[in-house]
């Protein structure tokens, strides 16, 4: 379970000197995270499938650069980051190659296409990064797998924990 910091998506996000991995106070190199902002509305898209018109979705690549962090620590976000990554694509792909590979009912192929499409769900919950970003149409949301250095974060940019 992470702890959730809502910041205005026009507001100068501050981060406090404290490790985002480890805590540490006043680390000794800095994070890179390269975060897609993708907008995706599922009703929109059926809608243009209905009436044929096209769909488009955005999809802007956001840096937060100087994220705190141990030189080591900064290593680690990005290999969490990665690992989910991978593990998404693979997930997805497994999800839909099984569909047409698996000689079962059409039950266990619904079955098998949910897991390998929400694993990644399920792992990004159970082994959240140390720092994750997220969006929605007005607001950012930085989720930290501690809850002090939330709490920190939140201090700094005058926000609430949730």
């Amino acid at each position: 379970m992470t702890s959730d910091v809502q910041l205005p998506f026009a507001k100068q996000i501050l981060f406090p000197a404290i490790c985002v991995v480890c805590q540490k106070q006043h680390p000794d190199g800095v994070a890179k995270l390269y975060i897609h902002k993708g907008e995706f509305a599922l009703s929109e898209a059926a809608s243009t499938l209905l009436t044929g018109s096209a769909y488009t979705t955005q999809n802007d690549l956001i840096v937060f650069d100087n994220i705190p962090a141990c030189n080591t620590c900064a290593k680690l976000l990005h290999t969490q980051h990665r690992r989910l990554k991978i593990i998404t694509y693979i997930s997805w792909l497994l999800s839909v190659v099984f569909i047409f590979a698996l000689p079962v009912t059409i039950g266990w192929k619904i079955a098998v296409f949910l897991f390998f499409f929400l694993l990644p769900v399920i792992i990004a919950v159970v082994m959240p990064p140390a720092l994750d970003i997220t969006f929605s149409k007005h607001s950012v949301t930085l989720h930290f797998a501690l809850s002090d250095v939330a709490k920190a974060f939140a201090l700094a940019n005058q926000a609430t924990v949730k």
